[in-house]
């Protein structure tokens, strides 16, 4: 999260819940909560947006975790000038294996997604990245994915454990900043 502010851009930095927040918590901000966190996502654009010293219309999204859920719906709003997902739980906390939220949500107008994930993550699986990339395929959008060999969740915070997580960190962060330059961001 910290090498965020060396963006030098607008960027919303979304990291959500997890680990400290109860489960039924953080589902409930995926479900219920979803609208209202979607209108606060914009609101918070909006505002970013008014910045005197922002360029217009150059705002990014990167989130991790359930925060890389709501940079990927973000993204298929077509709001934003790119979108980056740390691992993100595209299935909702588990709420929408199928990933019909994303479905109905996705289009060729969507922003530019770039997906990163482990092979080994035990919290979304390897096949939930695979699942949305096979559905912005379909409609035509733009998107990248990359996916770490021997990585698991939360691969990039400090104190992950596991024994390629330090590399998969190091190496995600160029893509980040590639790919966020590469539309503009």
């Amino acid at each position: 999260m910290r090498q965020t502010a060396t963006f030098g851009a607008l960027l919303l930095a979304l990291c959500m819940g997890g680990g400290a927040l109860a489960a039924d918590f953080t589902a409930q901000t995926v479900t219920v909560g979803m609208r209202k966190n979607m209108e606060d996502f914009r609101e918070i654009m909006n505002e970013l947006q008014a910045m005197p010293q922002a360029r217009k219309g150059a705002i990014g999204v990167v989130g991790f975790s359930n925060g890389g859920y709501f940079a990927a719906l973000i993204a298929s709003l077509g709001r934003v000038k790119a979108a980056v997902s740390y691992y993100g739980t595209f299935t909702g906390v588990h709420t929408d294996k199928n990933l019909d939220r994303m479905r109905e949500r996705w289009k060729a107008s969507s922003s530019p997604l770039l997906i990163l994930a482990g092979e080994n993550d035990t919290t979304i699986g390897a096949e939930t990245p695979h699942a949305l990339e096979a559905i912005i395929k379909a409609v035509g959008a733009p998107y990248e994915i990359k996916m770490y060999s021997g990585v698991g969740h939360d691969f990039d915070r400090s104190g992950s454990t596991g024994p390629n997580n330090g590399a998969a960190a190091a190496d995600a962060w160029q893509p980040t900043l590639a790919f966020r330059r590469a539309h503009g961001v």
